[in-house]
C-alpha cells in the first residue's frame, strides 16, 4: 500500500499559493503578453523587464505546479521510483497511464480526491485504532477476570489450609489418648 501523507500542510499550502496568484495576472495572459513582447519589433529590453516584473507571478505558479505534482504522485497507486528501479514494462505503463489520466483532471478535481484519499485513510486508522483499543480493553478485563479467579483460588486454598490449622488444633487439644494426628487429620503413630 501507498505512503499517503496525514498532515495537510501542503494542502493550506497549495490553497495560499491559489490565493496569492489571484492578486496577479493568470499565467496565461502573462505568457501571451511575453511572446507578443518577444515576436514583434519591440526592443529586448522591454521583454525583460516585463518578465522581472512578474518573477512572483512565475515563482508562485511553479510552486503550484510542483504541489500539483505531487499530489499526481500521491493519487497514482503505482510508484514512480519502484516502477523505474524495476524495469519492468508493465509497471512503468501501468504508472504512466494512471498518470496520464489524473493529469487530465482540474486542478479541482486533483484537490478533491487527495482530501478523499487522506480521509479515507484517516478513517481506516481511526477504526482500527478503534478496534486495537477494544480489543486490548477486552484482553485486560480477561486477564483482570482470571487474577480475580486465581486469587479465588488462592484465597479459598488459604482459608482451607487455615480451616486444616483449626482442626489440627481441635484434634491436638482434644484427648485422643495417644494417638496423635497431623494437621491434615492423619493419624502420626
Amino acid at each position: 500500500m501507498r505512503k499517503v501523507k496525514k498532515d495537510n500542510s501542503d494542502l493550506i499550502q497549495y490553497l495560499d499559493t491559489v490565493k496569492e496568484l489571484k492578486n496577479h495576472i493568470s499565467i496565461e495572459e502573462y505568457r501571451d503578453e511575453y511572446r507578443k513582447l518577444r515576436s514583434d519589433d519591440i526592443p529586448l529590453i522591454k521583454a525583460q523587464k516585463f518578465k522581472s516584473a512578474h518573477t512572483e507571478l512565475r515563482r508562485l505558479d511553479r510552486k503550484k505546479e510542483s504541489l500539483l505534482d505531487k499530489f499526481i504522485d500521491e493519487l497514482n497507486p503505482v510508484n514512480q521510483a519502484s516502477a523505474f528501479a524495476s524495469k519492468n514494462i508493465d509497471k512503468l505503463e501501468m504508472y504512466s497511464l494512471y498518470r496520464r489520466n489524473l493529469l487530465e483532471k482540474s486542478d479541482v478535481e486533483i484537490i478533491a480526491l487527495v482530501i478523499k484519499q487522506r480521509t479515507g485513510v484517516a478513517l481506516e486508522f481511526s477504526v482500527l485504532l478503534n478496534r486495537v483499543l477494544s480489543n486490548s480493553l477486552t484482553s485486560r478485563q480477561s486477564s483482570n477476570q482470571s487474577v480475580k479467579h486465581a486469587g479465588r483460588c488462592q484465597f479459598s486454598k488459604i482459608s482451607y489450609a487455615i480451616a486444616s490449622k483449626d482442626e489440627y488444633s481441635k484434634l491436638k487439644s482434644n484427648d485422643f489418648g495417644n494417638d496423635a494426628f497431623d494437621y491434615q487429620g492423619h493419624h502420626l503413630n
